[in-house]
């Protein structure tokens, strides 16, 4: 039976999103046989083994909570007191493991950097375990130094194919169905360039507000967290070049040299903006000022929605900007990947048809739905030419983005990893924003919370 040390087990991320995931990748892809689950934190024990089971039920129905792969890594569910950035209690920890154990650090970088040089030290002492894999949770680092740092320590303990860098949305379902979709359809792949498309958005933007997590996300803000990693991946999977196989080794691949050649729009004075939301109303609640939020120091600046404008510097996509934005506390939430086409305005057409206008596809980033908006109807129509929607969804995908992420661990798929060299150039572009910050080109504007589009606020 395989071990899954989770280190950071009595935090938010833990019970929120991997637990949960862990559950629905045991329903489906492993309902005969669990995993041994052993949760690791510094401070005492706050009902791990109780956690995972509340976990494992909102996320799996009565049936198949019944399967033995579930029910199995329930009953055997523990938790060990340690600090991981101690060599001997580190090792005393995966000494407890009765499998080829997989050590999850959902932690702080800090601590992760902590607990990296006590894996070194181990290796060193040829003191890991036979078989380990190590999967490291965003963020990666800290800045574009420490992860190339963060990257050489993890090549001085393990071979490259056992570290999993974590970016769930990977996971996420518009991610997943993006490969078939592009090279599923020659219509599509055909068009997928700068000469066919105009424009590029991968938004995330929810109704949420800070929910409580001041001590998280205060010192992080909406690039850091969100377009850092989560977007730019995503645009990697969206755009890298077709491979010569669609092999998880080539999506990782090309995923990265497409994350590796983009960097901010020189030519768009706008391509950076940043804002905080105010006091609102959004999703029937009020929220109030961000700077007024319990655990917030208002002098920090940080941004709770975040927009830049990025540009490939690649052949297939000269003069195309990409534009990520995500934030917070936005009236009409946005989960998806939008493809805006060219009209294609040198093509014949008959006179009498109106202005040109060219389609946009819609990947729902969640569901994965397909969106399709069109020109129908004519001249003649009783409507008139009107806009329509082709939509399609695609069922719901059995695993949730972690349950996702388990797979590629368990399973070895380096498609759903982040490849080794992607952080550090996520971080580049980050820092490109931050100049734009300090120098005054993006000053911090405001919203009221519940404002359907921040940056036109």
């Amino acid at each position: 039976m395989d071990t899954l040390i989770v280190c950071g087990a009595n935090g938010d991320l833990s019970w929120r999103l991997l637990l949960p995931g862990l559950a629905t990748y045991l329903a489906e892809r492993r309902p005969e046989r669990g995993v041994e689950l052993i949760g690791v934190g510094h401070s005492e024990d706050r009902g791990f083994a109780d956690a995972a089971g509340r976990a494992f039920r909102e996320a799996l129905d009565e049936e198949r909570l019944r399967l033995d792969g579930p029910r199995r890594t329930l009953e055997g569910a523990r938790y060990l007191q340690a600090d991981v950035t101690d060599a001997e209690e580190l090792g005393r920890v995966l000494g407890e493991a009765q499998g080829p154990p997989v050590l999850y650090l959902a932690l702080d970088p800090a601590i992760v950097d902590g607990a990296c040089a006590a894996l070194e030290e181990l290796a060193q002492r040829g003191a890991l375990p036979e078989g380990m894999v190590l999967a490291v949770e965003k963020p990666f680092g800290t800045d574009r130094q420490s992860a190339r740092e963060l990257n050489e320590r993890l090549g001085r303990i393990l071979p490259e194919e056992d570290i999993v860098r974590v970016d769930h949305f990977l996971g996420m379902p518009g991610v997943l169905g993006v490969p078939g979709l592009r090279w599923g359809n020659p219509g599509l792949e055909g068009r997928w360039d700068a000469e066919h498309i105009e424009r590029i958005e991968i938004v995330f933007d929810e109704t949420l507000g800070l929910e409580g997590r001041a001590d998280f996300y205060d010192g992080t803000g909406a690039a850091e967290d969100m377009l850092q990693s989560h977007l730019l991946q995503a645009m990697g999977m969206l755009m890298m070049d077709l491979p010569e196989e669609a092999s998880g080794e080539a999506l990782q691949r090309g995923s990265a040299e497409l994350i590796a050649a983009a960097g901010l729009d020189a030519e768009d004075p706008g391509a950076v903006f940043r804002a905080r939301y105010t006091a609102g109303r959004v999703g029937g609640a009020d929220l109030p000022d961000y700077a007024e939020e319990e655990g917030v120091d208002p002098e920090r600046g940080t941004e709770t929605f975040a927009r830049l404008v990025v540009r490939v510097r690649t052949p297939r996509w000269e003069g195309v900007p990409v534009v990520l934005r995500s934030g917070k506390a936005v009236g009409s939430p946005r989960q998806e990947i939008a493809v805006s086409f060219r009209a294609e305005p040198g093509r014949e057409r008959p006179r009498g048809l109106g202005e040109a206008r060219g389609d946009t596809l819609r990947i729902g980033l969640e569901d994965g739905a397909v969106r399709w908006e069109v020109t129908a109807g004519g001249p003649h129509a009783s409507g008139g030419l009107r806009r329509v929607t082709l939509s399609s969804g695609v069922g719901q995908e059995p695993l949730t983005p972690y349950g996702a992420v388990f797979m590629g661990i368990f399973e070895g798929n380096p498609a759903l990893r982040v490849a080794p060299g992607a952080p550090e150039e996520g971080w580049r572009i980050l820092a490109e924003a931050r100049a734009a910050y300090e120098d005054g080109r993006a000053p911090l504007a405001t919203y009221p919370a519940g404002t359907t589009d921040p940056h036109m606020a």
